[in-house]
């Protein structure tokens, strides 16, 4: 599971649609053969929810203490970008 980013491919020099995967890296259409990291693709905030401190912080106010989610691992790598966007700043 993952989330798109729009974003310039490195290898083709247009902006296009990323898809990121489990283990953060992108996959563009034009080379789908190759993924690129988030630092290749000068991504530092790489959901909508990682746009603003408040947006972070609601992502684990919601979802940080729910032992409903704790087993699902698209949730816990959100919370965890969350939490380092807080920590960071990045």
């Amino acid at each position: 599971m993952g989330y798109q980013v729009k974003t310039e491919c490195p290898h083709c020099v247009n902006e296009t649609n990323f898809w990121i995967i489990d283990n953060d890296h992108g996959i563009c259409p034009c080379t789908a053969r190759r993924s690129w990291s988030l630092v290749e693709l000068k991504l530092s905030k790489p959901t909508y929810h990682g746009a603003t401190k408040e947006a972070c912080q609601w992502v684990v106010d919601s979802f940080g203490d729910h032992d409903f989610y704790e087993d699902n691992k698209t949730v816990q790598n959100w919370i965890s970008q969350s939490k380092g966007i807080l920590k960071d700043g990045v």
